[in-house]
């Protein structure tokens, strides 16, 4: 029986691991054992294959020794490569993972942002099948997966499956999520986009499935330039705390026309300048939002209210 060799493809939790026997005269019988079942468990698809496939899957972040021994039908172990030994290493989240994301230390906040597409948007917002780009195909978010690298500078091509995400400076600086791209999505905006303090640019426009209110959080993104939330099915108010976009005041590129919201345009949005109404209008079914009115002081007395000792007003002047 001739030498095994042994691939090793390594994901963020799991290994598959291919192994070929050279030799065709005897009958094999493979086992496999894990150093550390608590880190990493093991499974063979076929015990007695000439080409047997065994995964390792990890259970928690460590590291496990996994050994794959043959035995011939003589019940002789091989001697010339009895054994096929690998350290298998298992990381709590794709984002500790140093193919994922390099340079671990020095791209803390860069592994923060991959934690929020990964465990709090990408499952929030999801994929339509049969969108009007991509046919009958589901298209999903799915980035993290096994290979593909979330660059830690220059920008992020689509390529390396982080699709629509691009890095720069070690931060997530753009995602666009647009029906021009091919992608339909559903579900709802989630609040977590405003962890990504560093976005500049956020774009999931032409998604009519894509429902719930604008989250409030967005107001928290006070580096965004460019917000691009038309033609979704997006309901309810404009929130006031996107009043602290102030760059978008500058940019003028803010777009939430062609939705179901509801309400009127909070001032603090409307004092931001710099855009056109027109490009929060029309909503769905060509209903207009105006500006709110400007609040009113209720510590003062009001039109017909009679003045009483108790009254916050100061009165000054002389009596006649």
């Amino acid at each position: 029986m001739a030498d095994q060799t042994a691939t090793v493809s390594e994901a963020a939790t799991a290994v598959g691991l291919t192994v070929t026997d050279a030799d065709t005269g005897d009958a094999i019988t493979w086992t496999a054992t894990s150093g550390n079942m608590a880190v990493a468990t093991v499974e063979l698809d076929d015990a007695t294959s000439r080409t047997p496939t065994l995964t390792v899957t990890g259970v928690s972040a460590g590291m496990a020794t996994v050994t794959l021994s043959a035995m011939d039908d003589s019940g002789q172990s091989n001697d010339e490569a009895t054994d096929v030994t690998f350290e298998v290493t298992v990381y709590a989240t794709p984002c500790d993972n140093p193919a994922v994301v390099s340079q671990q230390s020095q791209h803390a906040m860069l592994r923060a942002d991959c934690r929020t597409l990964l465990e709090d948007i990408e499952d929030t917002l999801v994929g339509e099948a049969g969108n009007v780009m991509g046919g009958d195909t589901h298209v999903t978010l799915d980035w993290g997966d096994a290979g593909r690298v979330l660059s830690t500078d220059g920008n992020q091509p689509a390529s390396d499956g982080w699709a629509g995400i691009i890095v720069r400076g070690g931060r997530v600086r753009t995602m666009s999520r647009d029906i021009g791209d091919g992608f339909s999505l559903a579900g709802t905006l989630p609040p977590e986009l405003g962890d990504l303090s560093e976005l500049l640019s956020l774009v999931i426009a032409g998604n009519p499935s894509l429902t719930g209110p604008i989250p409030k959080e967005l107001g928290m993104l006070s580096g965004l330039r460019a917000l691009w939330l038309q033609n979704n099915g997006l309901t309810g108010s404009v929130p006031s705390e996107m009043g602290n976009l102030s760059n978008i005041g500058i940019s003028g590129d803010l777009r939430l026309f062609g939705n179901a919201l509801t309400g009127c345009i909070p001032t603090s949005v409307a004092a931001l300048g710099g855009f056109d109404l027109a490009r929060i209008n029309p909503q769905s079914g060509g209903t207009n939002l105006a500006v709110c009115a400007a609040a009113i002081d209720d510590t003062l007395p009001q039109v017909g209210e009679t003045l009483t000792a108790s009254t916050n007003v100061e009165r000054t002047g002389t009596a006649t």
